[in-house]
């Protein structure tokens, strides 16, 4: 956050993994069909990754277009990237707490799967835009965040 674009950055993030959360759920609930890993987390569907996929790709294209920040195709492209890596982010959560037989991570919020449930997208896209700057700042961008340039 501490680069020229961190805030944006940070916020950008946040929005799209929301979406791709919020859209996975709507598109997966309403559309249904084949599971995505039933193993691990059995409500989700191939619907719902492709449905948060869109809505991460969407979600980055009208930050773009509202925000004047970046080219809308990269960002858009990159967003459905952090998208995938959220739903990962996910799946690896339910991993683990099914290995461990448990239905929540925490007791924070019960019902909810726990407060890792609410983060773990969010910590698996992070990673992600942390790999995006270390890239950038390898080739030389100042800031390191090349995909707003």
């Amino acid at each position: 956050r501490g680069t020229p674009s961190g805030l944006i950055t940070v916020v950008w993030v946040l929005m799209l993994v929301w979406m791709t959360d919020t859209c996975a759920l709507l598109v997966g609930k309403t559309v249904g069909g084949p599971k995505l890993a039933p193993l691990i987390s059995p409500a989700k569907t191939w619907a719902g990754f492709f449905g948060g996929l869109a809505g991460a790709a969407i979600t980055g294209a009208a930050f773009v277009a509202a925000t004047g920040q970046g080219h809308v195709g990269a960002i858009a492209l990159v967003s459905a990237g952090l998208g995938v890596l959220a739903q990962f982010g996910d799946l690896f959560e339910s991993h683990l707490k099914r290995r461990r037989g448990l239905k929540d991570s925490s007791r924070l919020i019960p019902g909810h799967g726990g407060l890792l449930d609410r983060v773990d997208g969010l910590i698996a896209a992070a990673a992600g835009v942390g790999l995006i700057a270390w890239i950038g700042s390898i080739i030389g961008v100042p800031g390191g965040l090349f995909i707003w340039t």
